[in-house]
Parts: C-alpha cells; structure tokens; sequence
C-alpha cells in the first residue's frame, strides 16, 4: 500500500483563513477530544487527530474524510484547549477548502444545511416533550 502524498504547505494554507495562525501550538494532550460531544459518539471524529493530520501536511486524506463535516461547532473543544488552538475555526475552514478543492460538490452544503435545520427541530421537539413530561402545565411552542 503506498504511503499517502503529503503537502507540508497545508498548515501555512489553513493558517491564511486563520489571520496567519499555526495550528502547531497544539501538544496532543487530547483535552479538546475529551470534551467533544462528537467523539463521545463517533470515535473516528478525533480533534487531535486532525490538527496533526495538517500539521505534517496530509491534507488528503483529511479533506477526503466525512468526518470533517460531523462537527457541530460548538466550540466545546476551543474552550477546553489549554493552548489556545481554535478548533472550531479549523474545521470551518476546513469545511471551506474541502468545497472549494472539489472534494465534495457545492450542493452538498444546501443538503448539510437541511440536515442541521431538521436535528435542530428534532433537538427541540425533544426538549418539549421532556419538559412536558416533567411539568404538565407548561405549554408546548410548536416547531416549524
């Protein structure tokens, strides 16, 4: 099996969309995958992974991995991060090359962005019922 191409300017390409920042202040300490509500569930979805992957240059295989379109940006492991590495902003970015470079087609977007409209009226069709079933007296917004 041949070893994948590598691209050492992928992190100073990243950097750009990120007012010149390096995503190499990261030490691998694993807090920010800790905290992630993602990888609580899909393992393969691995913030520490990825910041690796870009810093030696395996750009890629990393555009090319579904798992960079599971994040929910929530900001959970940028907070977490004890050396500042802004994750969320990565994966925006990127979300923004992976298009960009053709790794996935542009409608694609159109269908992420049904696809988080639904979880969200899902996630709060869920909240109300819950709520409902602890206090019967509230009173139920509908979701649209």
């Amino acid at each position: 099996m041949a070893e994948p191409a590598l691209d050492k300017a992928f992190k100073h390409k990243v950097a750009k969309y990120l007012e010149g920042r390096l995503p190499t202040n990261c030490d691998t300490c694993g807090v920010c995958s800790s905290a992630c509500p993602v990888h609580q569930h899909v393992t393969a979805f691995d913030p520490r992974k990825f910041v690796r992957m870009i810093n030696l240059g395996y750009k890629d295989e990393l555009l090319g991995n579904t798992a960079i379109w599971y994040c929910a940006l929530c900001n959970t492991c940028t907070v977490a991060c004890p050396q500042d590495v802004r994750f969320k902003q990565i994966m925006e970015v990127l979300q923004k090359i992976a298009l960009a470079e053709g790794y996935v087609p542009p409608s694609f977007v159109d269908e992420l962005r049904k696809i988080e409209q639904a979880c969200q009226a899902y996630r709060c069709e869920q909240i109300a019922s819950r709520l409902i079933e602890l206090n019967p007296e509230l009173h139920k917004t509908e979701v649209t």
